[in-house]
């Protein structure tokens, strides 16, 4: 009983100190019986079983290399036909200037503490309490980057450790997902980047965008979706929705692709060489234990763990969403909203309003009041993002339908597979109540 009363003021202590890291540790060290994931034997390609820790070690290598490299082919009159923007001159200079060291001093700030350290072994919370010496010693390193444009070699390269998904056979390196830790420093460089173009390129993503956005959540999603869902049943209006999966999403980005579609936006050259030297050269090491596996080269996507990666990829996916409206005529579902009352169907006394998708990053729901628009944007955007580089994960992609018509009992197919038909009831509870 002495034990259990320790172990609970021990908790009790790290809470009042607000250090919840130690109390969720001692937490999880009560739960016990936990398998340690780092020598489990592992299987190759053939299912082979790996015991030998350098054999599982290569393994490891070997899938996260083939995993991070997604080589997709792309229409290259694309590149060709994306027109940069013309930069004002003061925009030029605000986004050309040299990085101050209150930039580098925010930008440390701006990090979150108690993240495990990159390759260097040098931490965020390392760099916080420096303070003054240390932000003056980061800033002369990062002006030398920038005017010398020549970047730090350890910056660009990653530490992964592996997570297993807590679901499938743990032999198997497909059910484990990569958590890629990045040098301190380099994210600062990062962070500086991002902060002379977040308010440029916010101020011109799609509406509908929720991902990575200041005040935006997926809770608007939800209620959005609620709202539609709510007042298309209570006036017995059709709603056909899809539910897409992109597959490898960020892992697919095509890298020459991604800068000139940040030049149409008006990220100027400077910036765009800045974001190349981050990408100059990327490379990996899976660390178990304390051993670590040789370095394979990552030469496509966005950096996983980036600070810049969820704004690039946004702007990447935003051309494309309206490269696919551009291809579509006036089609979602029609809303009427007003001061006094909220959404309501084809109501001539109140603004009318036309939803066709909601977003979150690379997660997509498309809306549309009869079966045939659906189906003809589900075509357009197979086609478009395809063209980019990015591919639809049919298995996980999921049509729906709040009032079953006639024409909704033919099967849909992409890519000749069957696509999923999602139970009513089940996905308007999960909806709804969220």
């Amino acid at each position: 009983m002495e034990y259990w009363d320790e172990i609970s003021k021990e908790i009790e202590n790290s809470i009042k100190q607000h250090d919840s890291s130690t109390a969720f540790a001692t937490i999880r060290r009560l739960k016990g019986n936990r398998t340690n994931v780092e020598n489990l034997p592992i299987q190759d390609k053939e299912g082979n079983i790996l015991n030998n820790s350098r054999d599982r070690m290569v393994r490891w290598k070997e899938h996260f290399s083939e995993l991070l490299n997604v080589h997709s082919n792309i229409d290259q009159s694309i590149l060709q036909n994306i027109t940069p923007s013309t930069i004002p001159v003061m925009e030029q200079i605000r986004q050309d200037k040299l990085p101050s060291l209150n930039e580098v001093k925010e930008a440390i700030n701006k990090m979150k503490s108690g993240k495990a350290p990159g390759i260097d072994s040098i931490s965020v919370d390392l760099l916080k309490v420096g303070g003054e010496p240390i932000a003056i010693w980061l800033h002369e390193i990062i002006v030398e980057i920038w005017e010398t444009e020549e970047m730090v070699e350890d910056w660009t390269t990653a530490i992964l450790i592996r997570i297993y998904k807590n679901k499938g056979d743990k032999k198997m390196c497909d059910n484990y997902r990569g958590i890629s830790l990045l040098v301190a420093a380099s994210k600062v460089f990062s962070r500086i980047i991002l902060n002379r173009v977040q308010h440029l390129i916010d101020n011109q993503l799609l509406e509908q965008q929720a991902g990575f956005r200041k005040n935006r959540s997926t809770i608007d999603q939800i209620f959005i979706l609620k709202m539609i869902m709510e007042r298309s049943q209570e006036y017995n209006k059709p709603l056909h929705m899809c539910f897409i999966d992109i597959q490898k999403p960020y892992d697919s980005v095509n890298r020459d692709l991604l800068w000139q579609i940040c030049r149409y936006y008006g990220i100027g050259d400077k910036l765009i060489r800045m974001f190349k030297l981050l990408y100059k050269n990327t490379k990996a090491k899976v660390r178990i234990n304390s051993e670590m596996s040789d370095e394979f080269s990552i030469e496509t996507g966005v950096m996983q763990g980036g600070i810049p990666s969820p704004i690039l990829f946004n702007i990447f996916f935003d051309f494309i969403m309206r490269q696919v409206m551009k291809q579509l005529d006036d089609i979602g579902v029609k809303m009427a909203y007003g001061s006094n009352d909220f959404f309501h169907t084809d109501r001539e006394k109140y603004k009318q309003l036309n939803i066709l998708t909601l977003l979150y990053a690379d997660d997509v729901v498309v809306m549309c009041d009869n079966n045939t628009d659906l189906e003809r944007f589900i075509k357009t955007f197979e086609n478009v993002t395809q063209q980019f580089g990015l591919l639809m994960n049919v298995k996980k992609t999921c049509i729906m339908s709040l009032i079953q018509l006639q024409e909704d009992s033919t099967r849909r197919t992409i890519k000749n597979q069957q696509v999923n038909t999602t139970n009513n009831n089940k996905l308007i509870q999960q909806t709804t109540t969220s």
